[in-house]
């Protein structure tokens, strides 16, 4: 079982939190006495390594942690920790290990922080004992093998600062409260990272490389790309007067990733990794089962507070998050006739619970899942009822899956709105005696109900409900765009490697404005000239047909945008006069989202019907207007 994250993150903050050698490295190799102007940076290095672990934890399986359904979601969506149920060994081992490392954010001189770096030792001690269970998958020593494996880590997650921060704070269960660290942070954080890249290196190695240079502003940039960057952040900010220098030395770190994977990393995947092709493939595997006595410290559960929601029903907030936790953190979309119609939910919900039982995918073990929403009714003795049913779909946002909740389904105190609650419950009782429905049951005030839903839920019609001839009827507009193609160029009658950029540049504009529709196999005067140059330049490593398409789509977003925001875009396929057309939905980011440019990172936005690029000054305006904050 692979294990190589693991194993990185820890020997990083191994490395890392090494306080006395890492200042007698500063003092011995760059001649610095003082190291006070070093502490925040380092601190925030610290931070990153701990959230690290806990996230490469979370994302593992090989500690034999057990792990539940409300976990498995909790995770799929990044609830923050502190927000999940304590319902797992999964959930109660991270949040014990983020109890050692939470005070690093907090310590305020190398006194206290070297105490709170001792404390850790206990959960390193841990995890020490279950590397003893770990072999190297290769020939080479295990020192080399060590080396490796973090070094790539290493500029995976510490040296990628596109977004102006690392890589390895941009995303998982614990975000750090620094969301973007000044310049009063890079240049510790900026020495620790070198320190790290002297030690895997060694001497002779780190000094003829691109690693000798991280703590230098601008580390990374060549001259002719230089003024782009000045011009890009050229952006007076009163708020902020090292606006300009902070973002410059972030992006400049970032420019040494590509050069340090090429000089130090990818010369070792051929002289070391002999016995495998892929990068992917694993360094280090857990040859044993872990015994239960070594993790058990990371099991109790004295010091685990449930997540306050569940505690404290004094505001809306706490309320709408203990809702979530019973529709796990999925999608919910509702149909409501406001009780003007007769109890109209209960004939909107019996055909639709019938019609599920109809789906090859339900069975004894893919169960039907349906909520009973109890609303207490002031002044008589009974409910109102609302129910929910957990519908596989793919036209619910990002998921696959989602919940439909119908309101205003009967009474147990009247006479017809009896009736209709009485019907519902029979078909319920139906499909539970054949053993393909299960129910749960939750008591909700019903004014609370409806104003979750007004926050939470999405439209029942979403967007793949329009048809294809009314998104070709209106034209391309601010939320629908068209191209022939992601691979070919129709024009010129050849492969074009501009499409891909092209496609990228459409989809970070939808993000960064309000979403919009991608219809690609169609071209601008809405003719339909489907897929078939595309799926014949695909690899014949893949599949040459819609999955490979997709499969390519997916590396399109990856590479330009980050893997991160795939679960705002969604990809669909449908026929059209024999030929396939590709739909992609792209929902709206809560956060700004630049296309990463091999050299530059870009700004696009949707104006009208054509995607715009900005610039400078012009993209600090537009995050302050459109995301309501600076950043």
């Amino acid at each position: 079982m692979d294990i190589d994250d693991i194993v990185a993150t820890f020997q990083i903050y191994r490395q890392a939190s090494d306080i006395n050698n890492f200042q007698g490295w500063i003092r011995d190799y760059h001649k610095i006495e003082d190291y006070s102007p070093l502490f925040l940076g380092y601190r925030y290095f610290l931070e990153i390594c701990a959230i690290r672990i806990v996230d490469e934890i979370a994302e593992n399986s090989t500690l034999g942690l057990d792990e539940d359904e409300s976990f498995l979601f909790a995770n799929e969506c990044r609830l923050p920790l502190d927000e999940i149920p304590n319902t797992c060994d999964k959930i109660i081992a991270l949040k014990n290990i983020w109890r050692y490392f939470e005070p690093i954010k907090n310590a305020q001189d190398w006194a206290e922080l070297e105490k709170i770096i001792h404390k850790s030792g206990d959960i390193l001690k841990i995890f020490n004992e279950v590397f003893k269970n770990v072999s190297v998958n290769e020939k080479h020593s295990e020192k080399i093998a060590l080396n490796f494996i973090t070094l790539h880590y290493l500029n995976i997650h510490f040296n990628d600062t596109q977004r102006l921060k690392p890589m390895g704070a941009a995303t998982g269960l614990i975000k750090s409260e620094i969301d973007s660290p000044g310049i009063e942070y890079f240049k510790g954080y900026a020495y620790t990272l070198e320190y790290l890249w002297y030690q895997l290196l060694g001497k002779e190695e780190f000094e003829n490389s691109p690693a000798k240079n991280i703590h230098k502003l601008e580390c990374g940039v060549k001259d002719d790309d230089s003024h782009q960057l000045n011009e890009n952040y050229s952006i007076p900010d009163p708020e902020d007067p090292t606006f300009e220098e902070r973002c410059i030395a972030w992006e400049g770190l970032d420019h040494l990733c590509r050069p340090l994977f090429d000089i130090c990393i990818s010369p070792k995947y051929k002289k070391y990794l002999t016995q495998y092709s892929q990068p992917c493939d694993s360094v280090f595997i857990l040859c044993t089962t872990i015994d239960d006595k070594i993790i058990s410290p990371l099991l109790d559960r004295t010091y685990i507070k449930e997540p306050y929601y569940f505690s404290d029903d004094s505001t809306d907030e706490a309320r709408f998050k203990k809702i979530d936790y019973y529709f796990k953190w999925l999608p919910v979309a509702y149909i409501d006739s406001g009780k003007v119609h007769d109890f109209f939910g209960t004939y909107a919900f019996i055909p639709f619970l019938q019609g599920l039982t109809t789906s090859e995918k339900v069975s004894r073990v893919n169960k039907i899942e349906v909520i009973r929403i109890k609303h207490p009714e002031i002044g008589v003795s009974g409910y109102f009822y609302s129910y929910a049913l957990l519908n596989k779909a793919s036209f619910f946002n990002g998921h696959g899956m989602g919940w439909i909740i119908f309101l205003a389904c009967g009474t147990d105190f009247s006479g017809h709105g009896g009736s209709m609650h009485e019907t519902a419950e029979k078909y319920i009782q139906k499909y539970q005696n054949i053993g393909i429905l299960e129910i749960k049951e939750i008591t909700v005030d019903e004014d609370i109900i409806r104003r979750f839903l007004k926050e939470r839920s999405g439209t029942l019609v979403s967007d793949t409900n329009t048809s294809l001839e009314d998104l070709l009827e209106f034209g391309e507009s601010q939320t629908v765009e068209y191209k022939s193609s992601l691979l070919w160029s129709h024009e010129k009658n050849q492969p074009s490697g501009s499409s891909v950029y092209d496609t990228a540049r459409t989809l970070s504009a939808f993000l960064n404005s309000n979403g919009g529709t991608l219809l690609i196999g169609v071209d601008k005067n809405r003719n339909i000239v489907g897929l078939e140059k595309d799926y014949a330049l695909l690899t014949p490593s893949r599949n040459q047909n819609r999955d490979g398409f997709e499969i390519r789509c997916n590396e399109v977003v990856n590479t330009f945008l980050g893997k991160e925001y795939r679960q705002d875009i969604e990809i669909f396929f449908e026929g059209y006069n024999g030929k396939d057309i590709c739909r992609i939905i792209v929902n709206p980011s809560t956060e700004p989202v630049f296309l990463i440019n091999s050299k530059i990172n870009e700004f696009f936005i949707r104006s009208g019907n054509v995607t715009q690029i900005l610039k400078g000054r012009e993209i600090s305006n537009y995050i302050i207007k459109h995301w309501n904050c600076k950043k």
